[in-house]
């Protein structure tokens, strides 16, 4: 039935109560509306329309349970009732109601099914409010509905991306299109490797998703319609059985995150392409078309049988900070696989950065055959070799510190200045660390931790064990589960990316196999 024969028959007289629907409450929400007029669909047309306007005249009314920075202003019609522009749809036969309750289901579904992906009730709250005010519900219903059932294991973090990224798209509709905010959420939602666990989190996290949009609006016009070009030739001349678009867009959107900060500064001359976006625009023809595989493989240093390895005994915290580094700029993590990344190789970029890291920061480079040339000696006896034992146990020990490091090498592609945080050797101190650790990590913020290694005294072989007096830098690139079913995935500068469960980091007894006790980490 046509909208306007409707209103013929239920306009309300001045003196009317419009309530007539004995079981009508008040709504706050267009999934309250579905909710109501579902067990009524019995109803004649008249009074089911006249129910639904009245609800929504109810919805437009009530103040947000989660407030709105530019609601959209309610459309009015003869009667005086109010609904919210967005959920005027017509159906396939022009019925206004039943487009109406389709909508109002959509929603209920979605709400129920990010309530099934782990969104606690404030977020539930918070997203049915931006459905209620979205400019374009059924695009965003799509959206939302693709990464609920498409990529379960990231789901509540890309519907967080989404209502993250709602105010500045509101703000900044010129900016934060359509198209990108598909390609910010979908770049989170979907798994490096869905096949193994240590990789399941998507190409982008919640962190870098926000920085790249941030970036996309403050960069000049003119590099935001190169970055936009770019996203739109993604797997373009590529197999399409092998390549992958939406990996591609994804990656040069974090490359955008990892240069946020110098987009934020103006240059003389706006009307030319800045030196970052050049560098992402080389990056992007490299990959186009790029079998996924491939792609995935060359820009990430943290996967399961491809870990990037410490070129010198005692170069794991500069390890650490070139894994944080590339997994945060896929620009970077690309450079290195010019290089085997599991190697020991001394020479190559890799360990000449390496190096130059630890000496930046006060430290020494110690490669292998020096420690095994002094344990070799240490065994002659002696002067000689009580010399050469304590200079091997000295090296062993000196490492660098992770905070300048990360401060000085990963700081400017992530955006947050880092801070050592010391972990006392007890289980409650460890409890309150992981707890940190598993919130940011969980935000897609990559953590770099540090693991003291311990061991029986040999003077007390069955007492407790006590430190050594060595420890390892190593990255916690991810969280999987709840509560005491938590896994962490740890990026080991050893060459190696592996998990460990909450309660063997609590209990600081095994860490992968060894005796590793949490000692502190970076926020």
């Amino acid at each position: 039935m046509l909208l306007e024969r409707l209103m013929l028959h239920i306009a309300p007289t001045a003196t009317e109560n419009t309530n007539t629907s004995a079981d009508f409450t008040p709504v706050q929400s267009l999934t309250g509306v579905a909710q109501q007029l579902t067990p009524n669909l019995a109803l004649d047309p008249q009074q089911e329309a006249k129910s639904v306007l009245e609800a929504m005249s109810q919805l437009s009314s009530s103040p947000a349970p989660y407030p709105i920075q530019n609601p959209v202003s309610p459309a009015a019609n003869s009667l005086g009732l109010h609904w919210p522009v967005q959920f005027r749809p017509v159906s396939e036969n022009g019925g206004f109601v039943s487009g109406l309750i389709g909508n109002g289901r959509i929603e209920a579904d979605l709400l129920e099914r990010g309530k099934l992906a782990g969104l606690n009730p404030d977020e539930l709250n918070r997203l049915q409010q931006i459905l209620d005010s979205s400019p374009d519900f059924k695009a965003d219903a799509a959206l939302l509905k693709e990464v609920l059932t498409s990529w379960p294991d990231n789901a509540d973090r890309a519907v967080r991306t989404f209502m993250d990224l709602d105010q500045m798209r509101k703000a900044h509709p010129d900016r934060i299109t359509p198209d990108v905010v598909s390609s910010l959420v979908e770049g989170v939602a979907k798994s490096k490797s869905p096949g193994d666990e240590a990789e399941w989190e998507g190409v982008l996290g919640e962190a870098s998703a926000d920085r790249a949009a941030q970036a996309l609006i403050a960069m000049p016009q003119g590099d935001y319609d190169a970055i936009k070009g770019m996203l739109s030739q993604a797997g373009k001349g590529g197999d399409p059985v092998y390549d992958d678009p939406l990996t591609e867009r994804a990656l040069i959107l974090k490359a955008v995150a990892a240069r946020a900060g110098e987009y934020e500064h103006p240059t003389v001359n706006d009307s030319q392409l800045r030196s970052e976006t050049l560098e992402i625009e080389t990056f992007a023809n490299q990959i186009r078309g790029m079998d996924r595989d491939e792609l995935i493989f060359r820009t990430t240093t943290a996967a399961t049988g491809d870990t990037l390895e410490q070129r010198y005994s005692n170069s794991c915290a500069p390890t650490m900070a070139q894994i944080a580094r590339a997994e945060a700029d896929p620009i970077y993590a690309w450079k290195l696989h010019d290089e085997n990344v599991d190697s020991q190789d001394l020479g190559g970029f890799i360990g000449n950065q390496q190096a130059q890291m630890m000496m930046d920061v006060g430290g020494n480079p110690v490669t292998p055959q020096q420690l095994a040339l002094l344990d070799q000696m240490s065994k002659q006896g002696g002067i000689v070799g009580a010399t050469a034992k304590a200079m091997e146990d000295a090296l062993g020990k000196n490492g660098s510190y992770p905070e300048p490091l990360a401060n000085q090498f990963v700081s400017d592609v992530t955006g947050r200045h880092y801070n050592y945080n010391s972990v006392d050797n007890s289980v409650s101190a460890r409890t309150a660390a992981v707890d940190q650790i598993a919130k940011l990590a969980s935000q897609g913020v990559d953590v770099p931790i540090t693991v003291n290694w311990e061991e029986k005294d040999a003077l007390h072989p069955f007492g407790s064990l006590v430190d050594n007096g060595i420890g390892h830098a190593l990255v916690i690139t991810d969280v999987r589960g709840q509560g005491a079913d938590q896994v962490f995935v740890v990026a080991d500068p050893g060459g190696r990316t592996y998990e460990v469960s909450r309660n063997d980091l609590i209990a600081g007894t095994n860490f992968n196999g060894a005796n590793g006790r949490l000692s502190g980490f970076l926020s």
